[in-house]
């Protein structure tokens, strides 16, 4: 019999792990309230909102692969694109935030930078 244990390079790669995860995860959660946030009504519109695209944004999984810690934000709402995506339509312009520049605008990356100096790896 021979006991599993963590060395000290594992011990701290572990930490290290679950320190950016639980930055990704913050930040994630942080983007989808942003990204649920409806503009005022346009006025005189008869449009009437049923918020499924509020409802649509989901932070799924964190997943630790070979290729990097990935935290997920998505909306599968089938028009989302259209409205908050890459894909934004001019009547949305300027009224409805797009995905990337609220990932551009947010302190992931330098939150990131200041846990990762603070490490003895």
């Amino acid at each position: 019999f021979r006991a599993l244990t963590a060395n000290s390079h594992q011990l701290r790669t572990e930490k290290l792990v679950s320190q950016v995860v639980a930055i990704q995860r913050k930040h994630a959660e942080a983007l989808k309230k942003r990204m649920q946030h409806y503009p005022p009504p346009i006025p005189e519109s008869n449009y009437e909102r049923i918020f499924k695209l509020r409802a649509g944004w989901k932070v799924p999984a964190t997943s630790n692969e070979a290729s990097g810690i990935k935290t997920i934000l998505v909306n599968n709402v089938e028009y989302s694109g259209f409205v908050q995506g890459p894909e934004q339509t001019r009547v949305h312009r300027g009224r409805w935030l797009v995905l990337s520049e609220a990932v551009d605008r947010s302190s992931y990356h330098s939150d990131l930078r200041t846990m990762m100096r603070g490490l003895k790896v």
